[in-house]
């Protein structure tokens, strides 16, 4: 006998590891953990052109007639195609919860048209105003409007990836009714390797422009003639990878190698490899790939912002350094090449910070935030 019906809906298949990102990796775990733990779980999105829906227990894939958009313009399209699919299975079916993971230019959300069910929406980055120094005016102005809108859409409950994201939707949306539900990442598939001796440092993640990797390149361009035995490793891929190539190229920036996307094994010895991982970025949602490097023993070196500080801590299991400033970055990367047994502690506390974010305790906080959801009267009642 199961607990309840579950509803979650997703802007990209979650289970696409190409696209889905850290928004769509915590979808996919939401939806497998609350599964073991008795729901019953449909899943709603797009379908994936590169990867099979995975043959789950208690999970049930529904998709949309179309693939993952992976443009503003197909997800535009999408928001209008959509609407015929989510009424026929929200009518079809009697949910006790629907979760909505909200992006921007989604279809049009599921609280449109379960008014009667219990619902919550999963905000994993905030981005107001912020959307501006990433995206163009319209694109901004759009993504602000959809999540100024987020209140009125009446959501019982909504569901913060980390505790920055959480104050941001209470200030600035003034909506009180929410929970954090952290991300969790496999701790026991990375193995503590913690080598003073490496001469690795990574990047990994989306090539975007919230990930500031050209930072990374004035950084590296004073510390290749400083360590000539270190070479950067830029893994990932994206609309900047291109352009951050050329550059390279053009500037004559030694010991930087582009890897392109990289995930299982590959991904693996990336982390366990590497002496540091930097997180350069100008925001973040909650960046999983720094509890991978964590686990992995590997010094987490990131920008001062919201979704980074949210579990490093300067000076104590990672470094942080104010946004944007070459010279501090470069000066904290300096100490750790030049140092690395130093460092060791900070290692350590990282790999203990891993270990806060294991799938058992993620899994353990999302039922009890959907048992409370289920047993809470609907707003619209």
């Amino acid at each position: 006998m199961t607990k309840g019906k579950l509803l979650i809906r997703d802007k990209i298949a979650p289970f696409d590891t190409q696209l889905r990102g850290g928004s769509g990796n915590y979808v996919y775990n939401l939806s497998t953990e609350l599964a073991s733990r008795g729901w019953q779980v449909d899943m709603l999105s797009p379908s994936s052109l590169n990867y099979e829906a995975p043959k789950t227990e208690g999970v049930n894939y529904e998709f949309f007639d179309y693939s993952n958009p992976t443009t503003i313009y197909g997800r535009f399209k999408h928001t209008f195609q959509g609407w015929r699919k989510v009424s026929e299975i929200t009518k079809s079916n009697h949910y006790d919860l629907v979760i909505d993971n909200i992006s921007h230019l989604p279809h049009l959300p599921l609280q449109y048209y379960t008014k009667e069910n219990n619902s919550a929406l999963i905000v994993h980055n905030l981005k107001m105003k912020s959307a501006i120094k990433t995206s163009g005016i319209l694109k901004a102005s759009t993504i602000v409007g959809v999540e100024k809108l987020l209140p009125y859409l009446n959501p019982d409950q909504i569901i913060c990836a980390g505790p920055s994201t959480e104050a941001r939707v209470q200030n600035k949306l003034d909506f009180d009714s929410t929970a954090v539900l952290r991300p969790c990442i496999n701790t026991n598939s990375i193995g503590y390797n913690y080598d003073p001796k490496s001469k690795k440092v990574l990047f990994l993640g989306r090539i975007t422009d919230i990930k500031n990797v050209g930072l990374l390149l004035d950084a590296w361009k004073i510390l290749a003639e400083k360590f000539p035995e270190f070479e950067l490793i830029i893994a990932g891929d994206g609309p900047k990878r291109k352009e951050l190539e050329r550059r390279t190229k053009e500037e004559k920036i030694s010991r930087v190698t582009f890897t392109g996307f990289v995930e299982g094994k590959e991904k693996k010895n990336l982390l366990e490899e590497s002496l540091a991982m930097v997180i350069p970025s100008m925001f973040e949602g909650y960046v999983t790939t720094g509890l991978e490097a964590m686990a992995a023993g590997t010094i987490v070196v990131g920008s001062d912002r919201r979704g980074i500080n949210d579990y490093v801590i300067d000076s104590e299991n990672g470094y942080l350094f104010p946004y944007d400033d070459l010279h501090s970055f470069e000066e904290i990367l300096s100490a750790i090449l030049s140092n690395p047994t130093e460092h060791q502690s900070i290692a350590e506390a990282g790999y203990k910070t891993s270990k806060r974010h294991s799938a058992e305790r993620f899994g353990d906080r999302a039922d009890e935030i959907v048992d409370t959801l289920v047993n809470t009267p609907p707003t619209y009642q």
